[in-house]
């Protein structure tokens, strides 16, 4: 994305009044349009394949998740300096940067790896953040195959405040212990716990699948997805998680995301009061 996707009410609207102006506008005055449209960091033909833009196809970007408007002050990332490779030193809060690329840009710029060439010797046993993506060419079941289309394939970022190897390879892609990912995936592919199961569990939404269609999920996730993670040592690893979520919202991230998916909201609801029994 060259651009962004997530705006805030004031860019918005400012968004909107530029488009407005834009049909009436001389050649000259059109040029500056796209270029204050573009410092507001819209980029239509370049990020959404709209050449000539007007009002009704801002408003349908909108309505349907595409872009998204936060009451927030800023939608923007924080942006630390980094390079390739590099440890990077900040004062309050610090943050060392251990694996390729920024901060700001490793979700888009990083090279993504598949799941199924992984081993989970490969992830490494240090706090940070990682993303979880649909491997191209690979498609999930209607609606959330558009939904993931239209947010770049990334489905899911999470962050590991002790290990990425225990929170993304043990819990979000082989469920060895609650897992809020594995779940939502579950339920997305059509897979339902069994009727009862929490009955008598003190917590009432953790939710299980047999081992068997565990053991299906667990297939379908080496065969569609790839993975990236970010070694990252901040006091404000959770801001930093709810920033990314707020740029990308992705589908499978229900909170801190300004554009949750209500069918999959529907879904897991569905599958905790069978559960439930």
């Amino acid at each position: 994305m060259k651009g962004k996707n997530v705006f805030t009410q004031s860019e918005y609207e400012d968004l909107e009044s530029l488009v407005i102006q834009r049909p009436s506008a001389s050649k000259d005055e059109q040029k500056k349009i796209r270029k204050e449209m573009r410092r507001i960091g819209f980029y239509g033909g370049d990020d959404f394949g709209i050449k000539d833009l007007k009002i009704d196809d801002l408003r349908n970007l909108r309505r349907s998740g595409r872009i998204v408007v936060v009451n927030s002050k800023s939608a923007t990332m924080p942006t630390p300096k980094s390079s390739v490779c590099s440890s990077v030193k900040q004062d309050k809060p610090a943050i060392t940067i251990m694996c390729d690329g920024g901060l700001k840009s490793w979700v888009e710029t990083g090279v993504f790896k598949a799941v199924s060439s992984l081993q989970e010797a490969d992830i490494p046993n240090k706090p940070g953040l990682y993303c979880i993506k649909l491997r191209e060419g690979k498609s999930m079941p209607p609606p959330f195959d558009q939904y993931s289309k239209n947010r770049n394939n990334i489905i899911y970022i999470g962050k590991a405040s002790q290990s990425i190897r225990q929170r993304l390879w043990n819990q979000e892609l082989h469920h060895k212990s609650a897992a809020t990912f594995f779940r939502s995936l579950g339920a997305v592919l059509g897979y339902k716990p069994d009727r009862g199961s929490l009955k008598g569990k003190s917590n009432q939404n953790n939710y299980k699948f047999t081992e068997a269609d565990k053991q299906s999920i667990i297939a379908w996730i080496e065969q569609n997805l790839e993975v990236r993670w970010i070694c990252v040592t901040d006091n404000n690893l959770d801001k930093l998680e709810t920033d990314l979520i707020h740029k990308y919202t992705p589908i499978f991230n229900i909170k801190k995301n300004p554009a949750t998916v209500p069918e999959l909201i529907q879904l897991r609801e569905e599958c905790i009061q069978i559960a439930r029994g």
